[in-house]
């Protein structure tokens, strides 16, 4: 009886919680893309193709920050120390692992300060036109 009056109770705990986290209507204000790099380069054109498209199926203005120096140092750390809100992403290529090796102090953990999101794509090819390839964003939360 003690395990179904509990099971009972966060049933109906975990409705509530749900309900709460449905009312904050998410995003509630425009998203940032950080791109430690200068702009132009390849992480800049990648971050402004996926902000656009999270614009789109958001419905919600994606900014791109480029915010490049200090071998990724500086943009990383403008994200670490941003709000946890989920309306600040970065956009991070292999030397986010690289430079806690390299570097003996940083004013980040890259393990505590950052959860993992990653876009797979698909490729689909049009039979009409096989020279046109379509790219299909399909959004895969890690961790």
């Amino acid at each position: 009886m003690k395990i179904w009056l509990r099971s009972a109770l966060f049933f109906v705990s975990s409705i509530f919680c749900i309900a709460a986290a449905m009312a904050q209507g998410f995003p509630s204000k425009p998203a940032h893309i950080v791109v430690p790099f200068s702009p132009g380069g390849t992480a800049d054109l990648l971050a402004r193709l996926i902000g656009q498209k999270m614009s789109d199926a958001l419905g919600q203005q994606v900014l791109v920050d480029n915010r490049p120096g200090a071998g990724t140092v500086i943009g990383t750390e403008f994200v670490a120390r941003a709000p946890a809100d989920g309306h600040t992403l970065l956009l991070m290529t292999n030397s986010f692992t690289i430079n806690p090796g390299v570097r003996a102090k940083l004013p980040y953990d890259p393990i505590k300060d950052f959860a993992p999101i990653t876009i797979r794509y698909f490729v689909s090819k049009n039979a009409q036109h096989p020279h046109r390839v379509r790219w299909h964003a399909s959004p895969a939360f890690a961790g």
